[in-house]
C-alpha cells in the first residue's frame, strides 16, 4: 500500500541520502514543506570528504575547493504539488502530520535540512 501520494514520490523520499533525487521534509520559518533534494555524491562520502585531514579524500577535496569552487555537491527546491501526480502538497502533509515529522527527523539526521 502507497503510504504518500504515489509510488514514485514514495520511491523519492527512501531514495533520500542517496546519489541523485530525492524528496525530503523540511521545517523552514515555522512552515512545513516539502523539497527536492538532488546530491551528486552519496552523503557518507560527502561526510568523509569534508572531515578529511590526509588521505583519499583530501585531493578530490582540495580539487572542490581550489579548482572548482562552483562545484554543487547537494542543492534542493522546496515543491507545492508532487513533481509526479501533481497531488498538493500542503494536503498531504496536514492529513500525515506524524508521518511528515518522521521525515524530517530523518533529514535533519542525514543532514540534508537544518
Amino acid at each position: 500500500m502507497i503510504s504518500w501520494c504515489c509510488l514514485p514520490f514514495e520511491n523519492s523520499i527512501k531514495h533520500l541520502g542517496s546519489k541523485g533525487i530525492s524528496v525530503f521534509a523540511e521545517i523552514a520559518c515555522g512552515y512545513k514543506n516539502f523539497a527536492l533534494v538532488a546530491q551528486s555524491i552519496e552523503k557518507e562520502e560527502y561526510l568523509q570528504m569534508i572531515n578529511a585531514e590526509k588521505g583519499s579524500w583530501e585531493k578530490l577535496r582540495e580539487a572542490i575547493i581550489n579548482d572548482y569552487p562552483h562545484f554543487t555537491v547537494t542543492t534542493y527546491a522546496q515543491i507545492k504539488f508532487c513533481p509526479f501526480c501533481g497531488c498538493d502538497l500542503s494536503e498531504l502533509i496536514e492529513r500525515k502530520p506524524k508521518e511528515f515529522d518522521e521525515l524530517n527527523k530523518l533529514a535533519k539526521k542525514l543532514q540534508i535540512c537544518k
